[in-house]
């Protein structure tokens, strides 16, 4: 081969070459370009911290590799739409972000709202650092799947409500109402319908209130009666309530106790005691109606959940006090006993998961700036504790009031009261309805029923 040959020939070569590295410049260029994209659109669909993720898919990378999969294949992105995967490094970058997003996807599937924290907002629950919800440690790793479901299912339908944070009490009860009605259609079974409710209109010290008796066909003999309080923070809650109905339809029946449940007045317009003056009057009345009422005036008891648990306690301790009338049983139900929680190791855990209410916002509704007038408010602050009637305490394994609930079980127990404790595994604050899903909420209502029928047999 001649000289003049072999210089076209590489030449040639030559060219060729910076063609090939040109042309890699402009893939490498155009891949960076592409990624850069990936990484916008991973961004906007998770809400920011784009470059948080970006390090942490780096650190992905350097752990493992998965095989390298062609410039062309496709998969299906986070908006459910198949996105193109980039080669290389950067195609693990990418499917890194979609996992995050993904995940993230998850969370607001399990109620966990980054922007509003629907759940926790519907249910009372904290919302720290600018409106974000975090769970505490893992919290819910805790607590039985179908109390996971049900919490997601509260996030769903809270989005709908907003009225559940508005400024004007009413309109939020009024949302409170119609989430806790959708929750419980969904969730409670029905009660038995040969149970009959009747309302009474009960006269009082500032007026009058509604009471609903639940009414277990049977024989006609004086039985039993339970005053029952229903939850709700103090400032919302009614017996009206789906909730309600369903689950004293059923412990009337299986109990075989006429139940009276008490509509009591609310905070903040109605600060402490004038709940408390309610629940009291309404004892007076059912004792003072019993002949009429057909019920046995030495057998009667009081109960109630949260705030209710709070009350049935507080009644107790001043039917003992002022003498009259004699109770036969307590049943106190995941109670508020204290709103003085926030070293309790169950509050740090469990605070976030059906949230444990804004506690400043109750004190200052229920509470008032002054201190509470008419006695101790919470019955944690009692003093004394002895004389008080048998008593039946539930409370939740994950449960911010589970510590204070147990400290105040232990105190009775202590005084001499006859009390059986129970905590309800794997369950939270207000999953005692959720007897369409859990077999414990209806191990729960059954623990609660043979707790009444108990009482109907052993007269005080």
């Amino acid at each position: 081969m001649d000289a003049h040959r072999r210089r076209r020939l590489h030449g040639r070569r030559r060219i060729r070459l910076r063609r090939r590295q040109a042309q890699g410049h402009d893939r490498h260029r155009r891949r960076e370009r592409l990624h850069g994209r990936g990484r916008e659109r991973a961004r906007q669909a998770s809400g920011g911290g784009a470059g948080r993720r970006h390090r942490g898919a780096r650190r992905e990378l350097g752990r493992a590799r998965p095989r390298r999969r062609g410039a062309g294949s496709r998969r299906a992105g986070p908006s459910g739409r198949a996105a193109r995967l980039l080669p290389g490094p950067h195609r693990e970058l990418q499917a890194a972000a979609h996992r995050r997003v993904r995940r993230g996807a998850a969370r607001l599937g399990r109620g966990q709202d980054p922007q509003t924290g629907a759940a926790q907002a519907a249910l009372g629950g904290r919302r720290p650092r600018g409106g974000r919800v975090i769970p505490a440690r893992d919290a819910g790793a805790d607590v039985e799947p179908a109390v996971l479901d049900w919490i997601a299912a509260a996030g769903e339908l809270a989005a709908g409500l907003p009225d559940l944070r508005a400024a004007d009490w009413p309109r939020r009860r009024l949302a409170a109402r119609r989430l806790a009605d959708a929750l419980a259609l969904r969730f409670t079974l029905p009660g038995p319908p040969e149970c009959a409710v009747t309302e009474h209109r009960v006269p009082t010290r500032a007026g009058e209130i509604a009471v609903l008796r639940y009414h277990p066909p049977g024989p006609g003999r004086p039985r039993p009666a339970h005053l029952s309080l229903h939850g709700g923070g103090f400032v919302q809650g009614g017996i009206h309530e789906v909730v309600e109905e369903r689950l004293l339809r059923r412990r009337a029946v299986d109990g075989g106790v006429d139940i009276f449940a008490v509509g009591y007045r609310l905070a903040p317009e109605h600060p402490f005691p004038a709940a408390l003056d309610d629940c009291l009057d309404a004892l007076a009345w059912l004792s003072a109606s019993a002949a009429e009422l057909g019920v046995d005036p030495d057998r009667i008891g009081v109960g109630g959940a949260s705030a209710g648990g709070n009350l049935a306690a507080l009644v107790a301790v001043h039917a003992r006090r002022s003498g009259g009338p004699p109770l036969d049983h307590q049943v106190l139900e995941v109670p508020a006993v204290t709103l003085d929680i926030e070293q309790d190791e169950s509050y740090r855990r469990y605070r976030d998961l059906t949230g444990a209410g804004d506690l400043d916002l109750i004190r200052a509704a229920y509470l008032g700036e002054s201190a509470p007038a008419g006695g101790p408010a919470m019955p944690a602050d009692v003093p004394d504790l002895t004389g008080l009637p048998p008593a039946l305490v539930i409370i939740a394994e994950c449960d911010a009031l589970r510590d204070s609930g147990q400290r105040y079980a232990a105190r009775l127990a202590a005084s001499g009261v006859a009390v059986e404790t129970w905590c309800a595994p794997r369950q939270a604050h207000g999953s005692a309805s959720l007897t369409r899903t859990s077999a414990v909420a209806r191990d729960w209502q059954d623990r609660v029923s043979a707790f009444l029928r108990s009482r109907t047999t052993s007269p005080s």
